[in-house]
Order: C-alpha cells, then sequence, then structure tokens
C-alpha cells in the first residue's frame, strides 16, 4: 500500500505539474465552484445561509483555493480544512491562524471538529482545463 501511495502522489504531482498557471488555476476553480455551489443550494443566491465547507488548503501546484475559502467566508460559510494528528485527518474550522505540517503544508490550528459537513472539496485528479 505505501508504494502504490507514493506511486499516486507522483503520479499526482506530475499531472498538477503540467498546468503551471495558477492564475487560471484560481479562476477556473471559483467560477467552477459558484455554478455548482448555486446549483447544490439554491437558496444561498444573495442569501448568509450557514452552511458547512470543507476544503484542502492548496499547496505547491495544486488550484489555489485561497480565493475560494473567501468568497465562502464573505457569505457566511462555515470553513473547515485538513490536519493530520499522528496517522489520522481530522477538520478544523479555518481561523487566521496556521501551522505548517511535516510536509509544509498549511494547517488550521484550533480544535478538531466532529460534526459533518454539507460540502467536501478536494483536490480534482485532473488539471483543470486552460
Amino acid at each position: 500500500i505505501c508504494k502504490q501511495k507514493q506511486a499516486l502522489r507522483a503520479y499526482m504531482k506530475k499531472l498538477r505539474a503540467e498546468n503551471v498557471n495558477r492564475d487560471i488555476k484560481e479562476r477556473l476553480l471559483l467560477e467552477n465552484f459558484i455554478k455548482a455551489y448555486a446549483s447544490f443550494f439554491p437558496e444561498m443566491a444573495g442569501a448568509r445561509i450557514r452552511r458547512k465547507v470543507f476544503c484542502y488548503l492548496s499547496y505547491s501546484r495544486e488550484a489555489p483555493t485561497d480565493k475560494l475559502l473567501q468568497y465562502l467566508e464573505e457569505r457566511g460559510v462555515e470553513t473547515y480544512a485538513p490536519r493530520v494528528e499522528g496517522k489520522e485527518m481530522c477538520a478544523v474550522q479555518i481561523g487566521e491562524d496556521f501551522s505548517l505540517s511535516a510536509m509544509g503544508i498549511r494547517e488550521p490550528i484550533g480544535k478538531a471538529y466532529e460534526g459533518e459537513t454539507d460540502l467536501i472539496i478536494l483536490q480534482p485528479h485532473l488539471p483543470l482545463a486552460r
């Protein structure tokens, strides 16, 4: 399993490297998310209804999530991100403070959240269209 994970990580890193324009990735991620989010939660159009969204914090050449998270927070959405604790990953509400994991990835500081979320946003498996 360890070798499979290493191979998958190397493959995903290669795919992310093929599309290096972070501005395009960020714009496409936000535009596509807004369209998809509106179809899942039509009542969000112009409203400030509380929702809970779990989203990765972008690293290296992944599609940048900072503007997306800002967009959600401006609309009153509670945002959560992963934090690794030992061999487990937990959700932590995003605040103003972050720490860096052993791999150099930002992780939110705070108490682990054990409730449910309405939506989970993961790093895409394929590069975003240009």
